[in-house]
């Protein structure tokens, strides 16, 4: 890290990058931000199996009022990407639409250095994140804005769980056994309150999802090689987690169909298109006004001629109790009741001495405790919105 920086000063002095020399902070915010880049780099080349990149977004001025910021990660950040490719360390791939971020990902001369090392898992060191709770907002233009969390019980508590999880999964006894490069200390995890560009003040009851672990950036087939305490995994999730809360919300009963997502009425739609109908159906959920026509992942997905309309009207038919509550934007207080669910079985699971690791409304957990956890996470759910959600698992 020492190294690329010096050799990133050396290229600017040589291409006359700047006409001005730096104040000493700078200086110091420019070897951090190498520092942090470079690590991330490494990291990111020994386990490619979890990120081949870096995502990270440039409009770090906006977060300047968020303390507090890591040095470097500022004004100068551009500069600092600039150089590091210009040096040959990295490829920098700026985003081609406003909702998108930069990705910053190892060269290939960089990539062989690294590889001829043989870092380990040993060789690295988590740092704690800044704050395990994070409060964003989307703009317009999908922009991500950051804001500083409230200072009330609420958020003392939710620091308080949060710690309380990240403390656990650290001493756990967590293997994997594929042959994927897998970095099993990655364990860190934090709550995103994630809002939409029509909230004007975010709060702390929009959204709030664990997000982090290296077992959430797995691909499914390889989750099956994570061991815990040495046993075998299982999947556990709740059944058709949104339609449900949503009903909860409406303080409705879904009824006992198996099948929320059937919509009788759309004839042409059939089981190959039920993944697409749970997007659609969610994002009706999120969507705060009038939807005229589908994104187009949905559409993609969907039968010719199946309008937001059309589609919305079945679901009406099949699904009246929630009439007022499409398209208000209720998906992230929904969002928010799941993520307070799955804190609730965390903290549950942590309070008998059973590791489970979180995946938004999923736990895996060891082959043994099924019936304890599947308990845990039923009463968590009738806890927090006082309905029931099935339990399974997954396939």
């Amino acid at each position: 890290m020492a190294d690329i920086a010096e050799r990133l000063l050396r290229h600017e002095d040589k291409q006359r990058v700047r006409q001005r020399k730096r104040k000493p902070s700078d200086l110091d915010g420019l070897r951090n931000a190498v520092a942090v880049i470079v690590a991330n780099l490494v990291h990111s080349t020994v386990f490619p199996a979890v990120s081949a990149a870096i995502i990270l977004p440039l409009a770090n001025a906006r977060k300047a009022r968020i303390s507090p910021v890591l040095p470097g990660f500022g004004r100068g950040l551009k500069a600092v990407l600039q150089g590091l490719q210009a040096i040959g360390v990295a490829i920098v791939t700026l985003p081609t639409e406003l909702h998108q971020a930069t990705t910053i990902a190892p060269s290939g001369s960089f990539r062989s250095e690294v590889l001829s090392y043989a870092f380990t898992t040993h060789d690295f060191r988590w740092s704690p994140v800044i704050d395990c709770i994070r409060l964003n907002r989307k703009d317009r233009q999908g922009r991500r804005e950051a804001f500083a969390i409230p200072t009330t019980a609420e958020a003392a508590q939710y620091r308080e769980e949060m710690a309380a999880i990240n403390g656990y999964l650290a001493s756990a006894d967590i293997a994997y056994v594929g042959n994927d490069p897998v970095d099993i200390s990655d364990r860190l995890m934090a709550r995103y309150f994630n809002h939409p560009p029509h909230v004007s003040r975010p709060s702390l009851d929009l959204g709030g999802r664990m997000f982090g672990g290296f077992w959430q950036g797995l691909k499914r087939g390889a989750r099956r090689h994570i061991r815990i305490n040495g046993e075998p995994i299982v999947e556990l999730d709740y059944g058709q987690m949104f339609p449900r809360l949503a009903y909860a919300h409406v303080q409705a009963s879904p009824g006992t169909d198996v099948d929320l997502y059937a919509l009788p009425q759309l004839a042409d739609i059939g089981p190959e298109h039920r993944s697409t109908v749970k997007k659609a159906f969610n994002a009706l959920m999120f969507k705060a006004g009038t939807m005229r026509k589908w994104p187009p992942e949905i559409a993609d997905g969907l039968p010719s001629g199946c309008s937001v309309g059309r589609f919305r009207k079945a679901l009406l038919a099949r699904h009246p109790s929630l009439a007022y509550i499409l398209n208000t934007g209720i998906g992230y207080r929904l969002m928010n009741r799941e993520s307070c669910i799955m804190c609730r079985v965390l903290m549950g699971c942590i309070a008998l001495g059973i590791t489970v690791l979180p995946i938004h409304d999923a736990v895996l957990c060891p082959a043994s405790a099924i019936s304890t956890v599947e308990q845990i996470m039923a009463d968590a759910a009738r806890y927090v919105v006082g309905h029931t959600v099935p339990v399974s698992v997954k396939p």
